[in-house]
């Protein structure tokens, strides 16, 4: 394949991140407040019902991942329809989230139930849109490519969103931005869906069939080195989860509006953007596990930083910089080990969606995670330091959460970075 095809493929399969960055950004960004403020729900139930959606994909995300699996086996084109429905259900559940709930202020029930539509829809995309870069290239570089360019991108739908849904909410309303969040997110993943070229069905480096039932019962006894890095990726996805769902109430009590969070994403979001680039070399140099002890590091000092501003001022924006290249660090480092072990599934015969079903369930916990405990650290303080509960959670919740992934990846025992050409620690002289 020559270099221009290289990079069109690249591009083509990276288009549908643009549509997962504003999906996942979105309702991490505003939902926790839209929740408390227009729906006028307490902050610790808002958080549960983010919770609720989401803790059901520990299940629902690896049987999508099978059934994935099944699709690429025996019907050509049944995956990419899989796909096709998630992305329509997913974009209409979205709009609905942010439009409906308003007309039932108080009620818990009218949110869970979209809130549990919009993420199945999502699940139905994105599970066997994550497991294709170990099937759309079978040389470690390339993957590589393939995670950085789609997670490039996807930073580039984490700024539509992160940026344009706090201004348009405020200006127009969630329920216009719930619909103009809705139809970006579709064309992002309708421009995957036509373009790229997927895997025809039938899997090119499966083994015989009784290797393949083998690699299914095995698939549920993960390997610890997996076990680890998911872990310490929910922790630190959780850490970033209450991070951004505490950022409205923060820029609240500074005295400064809905449109100071867009502005202030813009700057997290460019950091992010920036440092995707630096941070593949940094992997193949230090490793997976030394870089989930920069990134969690970087990440502690950015709560602290924005946590205790006592303006929006410099200190302030530099701390959402230091969040927006820890959270660059995380998901490269996360998606570039999935990758591989997604391809060590495929070279057993199995398919990759059933290991990145159970990957994404324990991202979408993450992220819901941080924005129930971000809740729950605001019952808790608001009536102890009013007018400073939200600077105090920030610095404390998110924080505390890196502080945990940094002690869940030290565990010994998870072995050399083969894949990325690093050693990790514990095998080091």
């Amino acid at each position: 394949m020559t270099a221009p095809a290289r990079l069109s493929r690249r591009l083509s399969y990276g288009a549908g991140s643009v549509g997962t960055g504003i999906f996942t950004t979105v309702p991490g960004v505003l939902l926790l407040y839209f929740l408390t403020v227009e729906v006028h729900l307490s902050a610790a139930v808002a958080g549960m019902i983010i919770l609720i959606p989401k803790a059901a994909g520990l299940i629902g995300d690896p049987l999508i991942g099978i059934w994935a699996d099944r699709l690429h086996r025996n019907s050509h084109g049944g995956r990419r329809r899989l796909m096709g429905l998630g992305a329509l259900v997913g974009c209409v559940g979205l709009w609905m989230l942010f439009s409906l709930p308003q007309q039932h202020a108080g009620n818990v029930a009218v949110p869970v139930l979209i809130y549990l539509v919009c993420t199945t829809g999502y699940s139905l995309f994105a599970v066997p849109y994550s497991a294709l870069p170990a099937e759309l290239d079978a040389r470690p570089a390339e993957r590589r490519a393939l995670v950085s360019t789609r997670l490039g991108l996807a930073f580039l739908g984490v700024l539509i969103g992160g940026v344009s849904a706090p201004v348009i909410a405020t200006r127009a309303g969630y329920d216009s931005m719930g619909l103009a969040m809705a139809i970006a997110c579709a064309i992002a993943m309708a421009a995957f869906l036509i373009t790229c070229r997927l895997p025809a069905g039938g899997m090119a480096r499966s083994r015989p069939a009784p290797a393949a039932r083998s690699a299914r019962q095995a698939a549920w006894r993960l390997p610890r080195r997996f076990v680890v890095q998911m872990a310490a990726f929910i922790l630190l996805l959780a850490a970033a989860g209450a991070f951004s769902a505490l950022l409205p109430f923060l820029v609240r009590e500074l005295g400064a509006d809905g449109e100071v969070v867009g502005l202030a994403m813009l700057v997290d979001i460019l950091a992010a953007l920036g440092s995707s680039a630096v941070w593949p070399s940094v992997i193949r140099r230090l490793g997976l596990r030394r870089v989930w002890w920069l990134a969690a590091a970087i990440g502690c000092v950015s709560g602290v930083m924005v946590g205790t501003a006592s303006a929006i001022d410099a200190p302030f924006y530099v701390g959402m910089a230091l969040g927006g290249a820890s959270m660059a660090g995380v998901q490269i480092a996360g998606f570039t080990g999935l990758a591989d072990l997604t391809a060590d599934y495929l070279e057993q015969g199995e398919g990759g969606g059933l290991i990145t079903g159970i990957w994404m369930a324990g991202e979408k916990t993450g992220l819901a995670s941080g924005p129930l405990l971000a809740g729950v650290g605001l019952d808790l303080l608001s009536p102890i330091l009013p007018g400073a509960a939200a600077g105090v959670s920030v610095a404390l919740i998110p924080g505390l959460l890196a502080l945990l992934s940094i002690m869940v990846i030290a565990i010994p025992g998870t072995g050399h970075d083969h894949r990325t050409g690093a050693t990790t620690p514990e095998t080091q002289p």
